[in-house]
């Protein structure tokens, strides 16, 4: 069950990810994505207990991170096409998850997981190889984007775990990072980030809620199985995105992502089996 929820959630990050990348403006997007996350923390806040002292030594460095991956993520849709730098930023992720959970000794993951996961990531470095519209900008940008998704993904798995509720972990860090996104657009763009977002803006509110909920359900799944596992399950998203890249935004060969979709399918598959 948990990896069927997690290949949705996949699913959900893909759909969101690709209203940000055709927006006109990116940062306003990115500001309805939060609103809708800031309201969800608002009533975890006031329906849950307050999470224990120890899960804010995981929450203040996770949005943190947050706030660098959402400058990151959307600098690279400014410069790279969707379907190049979302498997990118993606792709790497799960091999940088895996290196740091054995070098800190977090977890300890049989040579099937750990291989199903090179697999993944093998797939995405084989997409690129084979594109020709790749910049070292664009590149970059990914890059900075996959090193924060695994730095987050760590974070937030080791938080959920200590704090036990996944609902307030999650509450509170979509609180923290909402407040902190609308802070930035207000003095940024020196407007009322509320209003300014929530103006005709009906795509954010969608993506937002696609944001929350897909996340929500990934950090559920970190306190049922290894962190390193949900993560490189939800970079099945490339598929979707491969998808989305070639069909709806007229990017790339399709022989090519269907390719490297199959390698990521098959680590999926080797995932699947303990």
């Amino acid at each position: 069950m948990a990896y069927i929820l997690v290949l949705i959630a996949a699913l959900l990050h893909a759909l969101w990810n690709s209203m940000i990348k055709v927006s006109d403006d990116k940062l306003i997007t990115l500001g309805s994505i939060r609103c809708i996350g800031l309201v969800f923390g608002l009533f975890v806040v006031a329906t849950q207990p307050v999470p224990r002292a120890e899960t804010f030594y995981y929450l203040v460095p996770s949005t943190l991170v947050f706030f660098i991956y959402y400058y990151f993520l959307i600098n690279s849709y400014k410069v790279g096409e969707f379907s190049i730098v979302y498997p990118l930023a993606r792709g790497v992720a799960p091999l940088l998850v895996v290196s740091l959970g054995l070098l800190l000794n977090l977890e300890t993951l049989s040579p099937r997981a750990i291989f199903a996961i090179f697999l993944v990531s093998t797939g995405i470095v084989a997409l690129l190889l084979m594109e020709n519209s790749v910049t070292i900008k664009s590149v970059l940008y990914a890059l900075g984007t996959s090193m924060a998704i695994a730095c987050y993904s760590v974070l937030c798995g080791l938080g959920v775990r200590q704090e036990g509720s996944f609902l307030a972990f999650a509450g509170y860090l979509e609180l923290f990072t909402g407040i902190g996104v609308l802070l930035f657009i207000a003095i940024n763009r020196k407007i009322n980030p509320v209003i300014r977002v929530m103006q005709k803006n009906a795509d954010g509110i969608v993506a937002g809620l696609l944001s929350v909920f897909g996340f929500t359900i990934a950090l559920w799944a970190m306190t049922q199985v290894p962190i390193a596992i949900v993560a490189a399950l939800r970079e099945t998203s490339i598929i979707f995105a491969g998808l989305i890249g070639t069909l709806c935004f007229k990017e790339g060969r399709t022989i090519v992502r269907i390719s490297s979709a199959c390698l990521v399918a098959s680590g999926v598959i080797f995932l699947s089996f303990k």
